[in-house]
């Protein structure tokens, strides 16, 4: 995640607290903006995991935090890779603090459908969902949502940048006229290897919430108005 602003604003803090500062970025990304910040004490190229497999990666970050001697690896990277970094997490044991959670967890995490049943489970109110992987599947819950009194919209499970905000532009699912609804999820690739859920769309104020915590511990917390591509943030004074 070295390319990204976020990794710049975590040297800065690290830095400042006087810690000597490694940045990591994968092959692809050699000549990101953070290797030149002055908060970086050193960069470091780790092969793509994509390309060469998650144990090029993994086994490069293990060697690098043997070599350093590192405390502390906190991971700021997309949600697919940080699977890998979990793996990172598992195997160096005590070694080194990882700042992220296990590999089962961040399955969860990263699963709009299982989070939601997680969340469930726990005793907080939801949106109600489904899991779908055909067109068949949505068509078959017309029936019933076509009579409900919210709308609905098809989300991918798994991280998409591309079409997540798709729902913004198709607008909810026509489940009212079934010649729109076909036509409306011939835009959507949905198949048993990119599974989607059918959600009720909640009206109200949108808010993006991010904590750190360690050892269950909250040590910084942050709301901010949510938007459609996530890239603005400003901090919202809240109760």
């Amino acid at each position: 995640g070295g390319k990204m602003t976020k990794a710049i604003e975590v040297c800065r803090a690290l830095k400042a607290a006087g810690h000597r500062v490694i940045l990591i970025e994968t092959a692809d990304y050699w000549f990101c903006a953070g290797r030149f910040s002055s908060a970086v004490d050193r960069f470091v190229a780790v092969p793509e995991h994509k390309r060469h497999g998650h144990r090029a990666y993994v086994d490069s970050i293990k060697h690098l935090i043997k070599e350093e001697q590192v405390d502390v690896f906190v991971p700021v990277a997309h949600t697919i890779d940080v699977h890998y970094d979990a793996i990172v997490k598992e195997e160096l044991s005590s070694s080194c603090f990882v700042w992220c959670e296990t590999s089962g967890v961040c399955e969860t995490l990263d699963d709009r459908f299982r989070f939601l049943e997680a969340v469930r489970e726990a005793g907080l109110p939801v949106a109600e969902q489904y899991r779908v992987s055909s067109s068949e599947d949505v068509l078959r819950l017309r029936p019933k949502l076509s009579k409900a009194a919210e709308k609905f919209i098809l989300k991918s499970i798994a991280s998409d940048p591309v079409n997540r905000t798709k729902f913004v532009t198709h607008g909810p699912i026509p489940f009212h006229d079934e010649a729109r609804l076909r036509t409306y999820l011939q835009s959507y690739n949905l198949c048993s290897s990119n599974p989607h859920v059918v959600m009720a769309l909640l009206d109200g104020k949108e808010y993006c919430t991010t904590g750190v915590f360690r050892d269950g511990q909250m040590l910084a917390h942050t709301v901010s108005r949510s938007c459609a591509e996530q890239l603005h943030f400003k901090h919202e004074h809240h109760t």
